[in-house]
């Protein structure tokens, strides 16, 4: 528990020397996370690819939730031939706008504190936890990962919600030696 508290409050120093008063975005050409290490944790400074202006009419449109901003034609090697590719191509993500931009907030620069917070799953297996913050409203995230089960809840690295539960995954494959 001391660690918890000790994270809470290393997070609240953080946010609040975070302020970004007058500070500008950096441009394309420069880091897009920038990394500020402490005590078992890291804070990160997340910059989206692409800054999408994404205006409330899209956002409060059910019907815009159910598209795809990023990807909205699928390419020529996505089921060639196919009357209903396109079709098929919108089922393939049907919430795409809504995790990403409605409820979250990938279009958007974000800080994000963590453990591992440049990834959703603790590379050496077991929990990862993160907070994602974005103005003033904390995004939280919980992933665990042993064997073959991996599952996580909550905004992602990258700003969008996501959830998870895969009892079954594939065996990892062993790297090869070279010369066996």
């Amino acid at each position: 528990m001391k660690r918890a508290g000790g994270f809470l409050i290393w997070c609240l120093a953080g946010g609040l020397l975070s302020t970004d008063a007058g500070a500008s975005e950096p441009s394309r050409r420069e880091r897009d996370v920038e990394t500020v290490s402490g005590p078992g944790v890291k804070v990160i400074r997340h910059f989206p690819a692409k800054t999408r202006p994404f205006g409330i009419s899209k956002k409060l449109n059910p019907i815009w939730w159910f598209k795809n901003a990023d990807d909205p034609l699928p390419p020529e090697s996505y089921r060639k031939g196919s009357r209903a590719r396109k079709f098929y191509w919108s089922l393939r993500n049907p919430f795409h706008n809504f995790t990403f931009y409605v409820i979250g907030v990938a279009d958007r620069p974000i800080w994000r504190a963590g453990p591992f917070p440049t990834q959703t799953m603790n590379p050496h297996g077991g929990w990862n936890w993160a907070v994602s913050r974005y103005g003033c409203v904390g995004l939280p995230f919980i992933g665990y990962r042993r064997g073959r089960f991996e599952g996580y809840f909550g905004w992602r690295t990258g700003g969008n919600f996501g959830m998870k539960l895969n009892f079954a995954q594939g065996k990892r494959a062993k790297p090869r030696t070279p010369g066996a």
